[in-house]
């Protein structure tokens, strides 16, 4: 056997054959590559090299032969390393050219390193997975689940970053079912009718919640400004067991398309520092075994209303007791219908 160190010119992968010329200028075609371990139905461990690359060849003593059996490093002034990182006695590391990489440190820890962004860690401390990424992505028969950085178009604030959850409700579906959106997403908060009777103004959302395809079904959204926004194509029921306390700094508002109805199984009371005003297109009814209106002034019709309303049973007897003297004898008092005086309404002197 003759082993002789030369440099690799040119590589064959369909035949995982090299080109080699040797130190002494001998130059040899289709040199096996040795694996590591090559199993007869094709698996095994393979080292592909590279053009340029120093070997060891090794050939048969007729010449007939040959295989590249190992590699060497030219040595440089920090030795043999050539800008590889320094590892501990019992590393098994494997890297590429281009710094990818895979490495196996002592203590059971196992680094996958694609790019300076973009590797993983797993820890058996705590059984941990560590990922480094710019983007993150995992897609499976069910939906999609993504951080990313978005850096499609350049803002001068810096690069957003959105953390994305799609899910469908069967793994055969064609359509998201229900879509979770963080962080800077750069949708704008969606706009409502209840929103544009406001004069609501749009805002970047920071977390979008959607129902349906494209939020068809539900969409809940909070903007940049602390906006909340729900939309619904359907009904919401809301059950308490308990007290449901609400304060309202800016004021608000509910609209109703539809018929509505309120019920309360107790007492209601409603205060106000200012007016309440209550106004309707047909009639407003109101309907209780009693109806007590406690105010300094109560003007029915407008509010220019003038004339008093009259004391009825004052009046009444008033008019009872009234008789007209004339030429002829004193009239007698006014028969008045029994009934004449309301029992429903009655007014404070």
């Amino acid at each position: 056997m003759v082993v002789e160190v030369g440099k690799i010119v040119s590589v064959n992968p369909e035949k995982y054959t090299v080109k080699i010329t040797t130190d002494g200028g001998k130059s040899i075609d289709d040199v096996q590559i040795a694996q590591l371990y090559d199993h007869p139905r094709g698996g095994g461990v393979l080292v592909v090299p590279e053009v340029g690359g120093r070997c060891l060849l090794q050939t048969d003593d007729d010449g007939n032969e040959a295989f590249v059996w190992g590699y060497l490093t030219p040595p440089r002034g920090d030795g043999f390393r050539i800008d590889k990182k320094p590892f501990p006695p019992g590393t098994i590391h494997l890297e590429t050219a281009d710094a990818n990489s895979i490495t196996l440190h002592r203590g059971g820890v196992l680094e996958l390193v694609a790019a300076p962004l973009c590797g993983t860690l797993y820890l058996p401390i705590l059984n941990t997975i560590r990922n480094f990424s710019e983007n993150y992505e995992t897609m499976f028969p069910g939906g999609f689940l993504g951080l990313q950085t978005n850096r499609v178009e350049p803002d001068p604030l810096g690069e957003r970053t959105t953390f994305t959850l799609q899910l469908k409700e069967r793994a055969l579906d064609t359509e998201i079912a229900v879509e979770i959106f963080l962080g800077g997403t750069g949708r704008k908060t969606p706009p409502t009718a209840v929103a544009a009777l406001e004069g609501y103004a749009q805002s970047d959302t920071l977390f979008e919640y959607r129902v349906g395809t494209n939020g068809s079904l539900f969409t809940y959204t909070i903007d940049k400004a602390g906006n909340e926004v729900s939309r619904s194509s359907g009904s919401r029921v809301l059950e308490v067991g308990g007290r449901v306390i609400g304060t309202i700094s800016g004021g608000f508002a509910l609209y109703s398309k539809a018929s509505g109805t309120l019920e309360v199984m107790g007492d209601v009371t409603i205060r106000t520092t200012d007016s309440i005003f209550l106004q309707a297109a047909s009639k407003i009814e109101l309907e209780a075994p009693e109806v007590i209106a406690t105010a300094d002034r109560i003007r029915l019709g407008n509010a220019g209303a003038s004339h008093p309303v009259i004391l009825g049973d004052e009046l009444l007897e008033k008019l009872l007791r009234h008789t007209h003297n004339g030429t002829a004898s004193p009239s007698t008092p006014a028969d008045f219908p029994i009934g004449l005086l309301s029992r429903k309404v009655y007014v404070e002197e």
